[in-house]
């Protein structure tokens, strides 16, 4: 191999590194979005399930007369949307500490953004040092 034929591999080389570092940035990112879009469907089928239970009573309550056995459903299906409700907290306190973890992240996030700009540049660059070099090439 020539010195011409290494500086092009060399020049390749450093293209896929920066390429593929890119490549796993992006991916991680996707892995955050993934787990929040899932913890958002998770917050919605519990918020259903408490539209329905409440929904369920309110159509009782208006079309039929307070028994004690339909006391004691209701008191029941309460018990359960509390516990949902609780759920849902936990879960949302969870989301705060994880909102702040990403704020911090998000900073970085930035600052790599930033870095990702100036890698994007330099990628341009080494192609077009490719590029010319190649033009060098085909010219002899």
């Amino acid at each position: 191999m020539n010195q011409q034929q290494s500086y092009l591999v060399n020049l390749v080389n450093q293209l896929l590194d920066t390429v593929h570092q890119q490549q796993l940035q992006a991916d991680q990112n996707n892995q955050t979005t993934l787990s929040q879009a899932s913890s958002a469907k998770l917050d919605r089928q519990r918020l259903d399930q408490i539209i329905q239970v409440l929904t369920e009573i309110k159509s009782g309550l208006a079309n039929s007369d307070l028994t004690l056995p339909t006391v004691q459903s209701y008191r029941t299906q309460i018990d359960q949307v509390e516990g949902q409700l609780r759920q849902q907290i936990r879960e949302t306190d969870n989301q705060i500490t994880q909102g702040l973890q990403q704020a911090v992240a998000a900073l970085a996030q930035v600052q790599g953004a930033m870095l990702d700009s100036q890698t994007y540049t330099n990628i341009e660059q080494m192609t077009a040092d490719l590029k010319t070099t190649l033009d060098q090439l085909l010219m002899q």
